[in-house]
């Protein structure tokens, strides 16, 4: 976004990341613009921020919403309860804050079932909710999203995650490339340029 010159000034009450061992909770290249309302651990059936407040207190022009995941896999939800949460979440949002836009992220878990059929739904739900005044689209998993080593969460891990679904550094930068894709079909910057490249670890 910097390098494209998109004026965007990011919101939210936190600014560190979550860290897991054996990684710091300090960003490899910390000269970005850090406010953010990103939760470990944060769903739809439980969530972890009062969205009411969030969206009143910040006003964001468009929400990043990466949430479900947790909900099919820890609370072992069902797709249609999960998507009608998603559905409860956006319009509550939209209420408090009609006029913003959003990026509904993909949930990045390539292989299980209950993650694909929620993704599928995803561009019907974006266009269900859609207005004129608050445009949805979908941030898409990239195709070559893979699934790295099951239960050594202590490796690097392999392909786009460091255990079985949480993302690495690859994989983080695959997810960050479709949300600036999806940003860029809001106005906001251009999209991601391609191909990715491999980055470090860590």
């Amino acid at each position: 976004l910097q390098r494209v010159g998109a004026s965007v000034d990011f919101v939210g009450p936190r600014r560190d990341p979550h860290a897991i061992a054996p990684w710091s909770a300090t960003y490899a290249d910390p000269d970005f613009d850090q406010d953010h309302a990103a939760t470990w651990g944060d769903s739809f059936v439980d969530p972890l921020h009062d969205r009411h407040a969030l969206m009143a207190t910040y006003r964001p022009d468009v929400v990043v919403l990466e949430l479900g995941a947790n909900d099919i896999g820890w609370f072992r939800q069902g797709v249609a309860d999960s998507l009608a949460r998603a559905r409860a979440w956006i319009t509550s949002a939209q209420a408090t804050s009609p006029d913003t836009d959003f990026v509904l992220v993909e949930i990045p878990w390539p292989g299980h079932p209950k993650a694909v059929e929620y993704n599928a739904l995803l561009p019907g739900l974006a266009d269900e909710l859609s207005t004129p005044d608050s445009r949805l689209v979908v941030a898409a998993t990239d195709p070559d999203y893979a699934l790295g080593r099951a239960g050594d969460e202590s490796s690097e891990g392999t392909g786009a995650t460091f255990d079985h679904i949480h993302p690495n550094s690859q994989g983080q930068q695959m997810i960050g490339a479709a949300v600036a894709d999806g940003l860029s079909l809001l106005g906001v910057g251009t999209p991601y340029p391609r191909p990715l490249a491999v980055v470090p670890q860590g």
